[in-house]
């Protein structure tokens, strides 16, 4: 791309240093990254394990060869490899590459200063498992597989502890076939986390049938989760198979499971006991072989005290619960997030926006995201539009954000332990109106109520 600092294969091939005659003749894959962290240059044993051309690979975003990169496993080796004071040692961590026809490739892969001519940049040399005339035929044993389950979706960004305590439990449950609750507010990725444990199950060839529990109306959704038979109800026309059947030998997403009313629930809980279902009008019972995938950014116990979900429906749900942390509680992996939504915008969008500012990066390392990752994308994606000069500054940002810098003002030194204390102060501090509350929080009116039903028995102490 016009503009990258990228150094090209013929600049190495005229530096003095002969590294091209050196990584020629390397067995290992080698790969050199620009600054900018884009593929400079790639040796023949990476192009052969990896399955691309050179021009495929020259110049493209070096994170998008990774499904997955485990920097806590980074080991500084300073006492091997000593380098200037002013540089960043050597460092080795676990990753897993992509091959171009989408198989995982785990590897242990080294990374280390290289200077070309007056160039300073990174090589990384790859020490894989699976060499490359073995791609096509691998058999992955029951417990390299299990761990290939941890090696997820690309789009599960970021190396916080946070986040790889994510991977690891979806590597753990994807080969099960018990029931997932998966939590986290708004936003946060539970749908990607759900594709994910999918992906990696054995039922990936399967189909993966989602329903949004809050969209329906709950006569609908009755019908759309178990299906009807003609003439069951005004309108039913036809026999028309319901999400459960659909769904048969693969996985069925229940988003927003907390929004379904209790005559659904207990209809849900006799499929999850006995595997199996009645159209609606219907007396003949069908059987399926579903796995179960919930998720909610609800407060369940709550909704169980207050008699809004049912208990054991909770308990049958919630075999395994993977908890998907927010935003503010990953900050670490802002800046990997950014640079991963400003390569997918350019493309969507036809853009050539480079980076954002560093006070853009200090200002999202700040704010609190009540919207998550979401909000994020959806605030870069505003900001890349608007952009014109190749770097987003805080003028690019959503108008919402701008009021949430200025807000941020108005509760000077306020430290919060937690989300309700902050919701309690913003309500008192506007004398209970909920309109200027949500415009104090820098949040819309629906998420307000939705918090003020999750923290409910805390506001009323």
């Amino acid at each position: 791309m016009a503009g990258c600092n990228v150094i090209k294969a013929d600049e190495i091939v005229k530096s003095e240093n002969g590294f091209l005659a050196f990584a020629e003749s390397f067995s290992d894959p080698i790969i050199v990254v620009s600054e900018p962290g884009r593929v400079a240059y790639c040796n023949r044993a990476c192009l052969n394990l990896l399955g691309y051309s050179y021009d495929e690979l020259l110049d493209t975003p070096v994170d998008s060869l990774f499904s997955y990169s485990n920097i806590e496993d980074c080991r500084a080796v300073e006492n091997k490899n000593p380098v200037e004071p002013h540089e960043q040692y050597t460092l080795i961590l676990n990753a897993c590459f992509v091959h171009k026809n989408r198989t995982l490739l785990p590897a242990e892969v080294t990374i280390s200063p290289v200077h070309i001519g007056e160039r300073s940049l990174r090589a990384m040399v790859c020490r894989f498992a699976t060499r490359p005339n073995a791609v096509d035929d691998i058999a992955i044993s029951s417990e390299a597989s299990a761990q290939t389950c941890a090696l997820v979706s690309q789009r599960l960004i970021g190396t916080s502890s946070a986040i790889c305590r994510v991977r690891h439990m979806i590597g753990l449950v994807a080969k099960t076939d018990s029931s997932v609750l998966i939590t986290g507010e708004s936003g946060s990725g539970k749908e990607l986390v759900a594709e994910s444990l999918h992906a990696a199950s054995p039922r990936a060839d399967r189909p993966m049938v989602k329903l949004n529990c809050s969209a329906l109306p709950e006569t609908l959704l009755e019908s759309e989760l178990f299906g009807h038979v003609k003439g069951s109800f005004t309108g039913a026309i036809k026999d028309t198979a319901g999400r459960f059947e659909i769904a048969h030998g693969g996985t069925l997403f229940l988003d927003e499971i907390g929004d379904v009313a209790p005559a659904i629930q207990v209809k849900l809980l006799r499929v999850l006991e006995s595997h199996e279902f009645n159209r609606i009008g219907e007396s003949k019972p069908i059987k399926v072989d579903v796995r179960i995938i919930a998720a909610t950014n609800q407060d369940l116990p709550v909704f169980i005290m207050q008699r809004h979900f049912r208990e054991d429906l909770y308990y049958r749900l919630k075999v395994i619960e993977i908890q998907v942390p927010p935003l503010r509680e990953r900050v670490e992996d802002i800046p990997m997030l950014v640079s991963y939504f400003l390569n997918q915008l350019n493309r969507k969008l036809n853009k050539s926006v480079l980076a954002v500012s560093d006070e853009v990066i200090k200002f999202f390392s700040a704010y609190s995201w009540p919207g998550n990752v979401r909000e994020m994308a959806h605030a870069l994606e505003h900001a890349s539009i608007v952009c014109q000069n190749g770097l987003i500054g805080l003028h690019h940002l959503p108008p919402e954000l701008q009021k949430s810098r200025v807000m941020a003002s108005i509760l000077p030194g306020q430290n919060y332990s937690n989300d309700a204390e902050q919701l309690c102060d913003a309500l008192a501090k506007t004398g209970g109106n909920k309109a200027r509350a949500a415009r104090l929080l820098g949040i819309d009116r629906k998420t307000l109520y939705r918090h003020i039903r999750k923290y409910y028995t805390l506001l009323c102490l």
